[in-house]
Order: C-alpha cells, then sequence, then structure tokens
C-alpha cells in the first residue's frame, strides 16, 4: 500500500502501480512488467483480459506517443465530451432551464455598460445580461417581474445537476473547477441570480465540450518531480469578503507537464491581508493533496 493515497499500490521489485475503485483496476509501470503484475493478481483473483487504458470512471483516457522537436513524448488524453453533454442534456431536461447560447467563458457577470447582448442559440429569446429577471425561465415567461434574490426557478433540481458537473470538473476539466464550486455553496438559498450563473456555466460547457485535459511525458523518471502551485484571491467573494484557494499538483520536467489533481474552494474565514490569504492556501494545498502526492511519488521512484 502507497501511504496516504487511498487504494493504490506500488510492487517494488517490477516498479509497477496499481489503483483500484470497486471492480476497476488500473496499472502503470514500464510495458514488460505489466504482464508480470497481472499475473501475481490472478494468482488470486479471477477477471478478464487487461486492455489498453480507455473509459475509466466516467473519463475516455487516451495515450499517443507524439515525435515534437525531437524528443519523443507519451501523451494522455482525457475526454469529458461524452460526460459533460450528458450533463447539458440533465439541464435542458429541466423545467424552468433557458435555451443555451454561445459562451466563452464560465462566469455570468450580470449586466455590464457597453456589452452587446449575446446571440441566442435557441428559443426564448430571455436576455440573460438583464438587470431584471422574470419569474420563471419557460418558453413563455408570464407578465411580472421578481428580484434577483428570490428564490430561483431550478432551486430544487440545482443540487443534481450542479454536483454531476462538479465529478467532470475533478476528473478532467480542472477550469470549471471555480464556477462550480462557487455555485455548490449556494445549493441550501439558491436564488434567481444563480438561475442565470447556472445557465452561463451550461452554456460554458457546451460550448467547450471537445476541449480535453492532456499530460505528457517526455523526460525519465529520475528527471521528473512532484510540484505543488498553490494561489488564491483576496477577498473574492461578494458577500463575504473570503478568499478562494486554488491549487494544483503536477509532475514536471524539463520535457515533463502532467496534471495530477486540483482543487478550487472557498477559504472558511475572512483574511486581513493578502499573505494571510496566500499562506491559508499553501497550507490546505499541502495537506490535501501535496504531502499525499510527495508520499506516492517517493515510493514510485
Amino acid at each position: 500500500p502507497v501511504v496516504g493515497w487511498e487504494c493504490t499500490y506500488a510492487h517494488e521489485k517490477l516498479n509497477v502501480v496499481l489503483t483500484v475503485y470497486v471492480d476497476d483496476f488500473k496499472m502503470a509501470g514500464p510495458r514488460d512488467n505489466l504482464a508480470k503484475g497481472w499475473a501475481l493478481l490472478r494468482q488470486a483473483i479471477q477477471f478478464e483480459d487487461p486492455t489498453e487504458v480507455g473509459l475509466y470512471l466516467g473519463c475516455q483516457q487516451r495515450m499517443h506517443d507524439v515525435v515534437h522537436f525531437g524528443g519523443h513524448y507519451r501523451v494522455m488524453e482525457y475526454n469529458m465530451q461524452p460526460f459533460l453533454e450528458q450533463c447539458v442534456k440533465k439541464y435542458c431536461d429541466t423545467p424552468g432551464s433557458i435555451p443555451l447560447k454561445n459562451a466563452a467563458t464560465p462566469f455570468y457577470s450580470g449586466e455590464r455598460e457597453g456589452n452587446p447582448p449575446e446571440k441566442s442559440v435557441g428559443p426564448g429569446g430571455f436576455d440573460p445580461n438583464a438587470r431584471e429577471l422574470p419569474n420563471n425561465f419557460a418558453e413563455k415567461p408570464p407578465a411580472g417581474l421578481v428580484s434577483p434574490e428570490e428564490r430561483g426557478v431550478m432551486s430544487k433540481p440545482a443540487a443534481s445537476i450542479v454536483m454531476k458537473i462538479m465529478y467532470a470538473a475533478r476528473m478532467g476539466r480542472f477550469d470549471l473547477l471555480r464556477p462550480v464550486q462557487g455555485l455548490a455553496r449556494c445549493i441550501s438559498k439558491w436564488t434567481c441570480t444563480n438561475d442565470l450563473e447556472l445557465h452561463r456555466l451550461v452554456c460554458y460547457i457546451n460550448s467547450s465540450k471537445t476541449k480535453r485535459m492532456c499530460g505528457w511525458v517526455g523526460d525519465p523518471i529520475k528527471d521528473i518531480h512532484a510540484v505543488q502551485f498553490s494561489d488564491s484571491d483576496y477577498a473574492g467573494c461578494v458577500e463575504t469578503k473570503r478568499s478562494t484557494t486554488g491549487g494544483m499538483s503536477v509532475l514536471k520536467g524539463e520535457h515533463t507537464s502532467f496534471p495530477i489533481t486540483a482543487v478550487s474552494k472557498r477559504q472558511s474565514v475572512t483574511s486581513t491581508s493578502t499573505t494571510e490569504a496566500e499562506l491559508t492556501a499553501a497550507q490546505f494545498n499541502m495537506q490535501r493533496s501535496g504531502m499525499a502526492i510527495i508520499s506516492i511519488w517517493g515510493d514510485i521512484v
């Protein structure tokens, strides 16, 4: 067992690593040793013949080789498109959802002077940048406007939609972590403004579902190091003035950049300075993933 990394195992002699999730087994290491690793498992467990990496925990993974600038790189591509299409469909099939449009960013910023309205790609015609919101978002909204702070029409189904998107964000679309984290904390106090924020996020997902997260390795394992990136904003939450912690764990080398995990989490207290917010972020990231990455990489290398 690898200390600090649940359900992960390393074989020192074969130099292979195995992860186990319920009935999904995934092994990595020198190609010549993989067959020996599977043979050891088959002494105690019956399972079908191993295949190349593919669909794993809802993410379509693909490995391929690239020759670039004279160097040889092994690339892993994480494809969440089918899962994200399910997220979009879940939103669109929910009563009260707004017709989708093209969106280059995932954040709803409200009305901004001088910004032209974005072109709608579906029926309805509701302007998502309007300051006043209709009291529901069906194709034929009734007359009458309500405050953006009143209960949103997506308040009941929002939790299942947001949680489904959150899985995609954690698995292979780290760019979605910040907006979905901001919505997750509003589940119990969902407003009309949150309706628009969720709509904007789903529009962005629908517009960017073909994007892939990729990692590549072009160095010997002895030249690759575990790196923890940490950052925070300062007083970024407009309601509480609390900061948000961001972090990303990566394997780095001169010709290697491989993402491991990422996080976005609002801090639990209000910081008194940028320095305090940054230190809080660094401490959280090291405790949550930094030490675990160091542990598993030490066992492998």
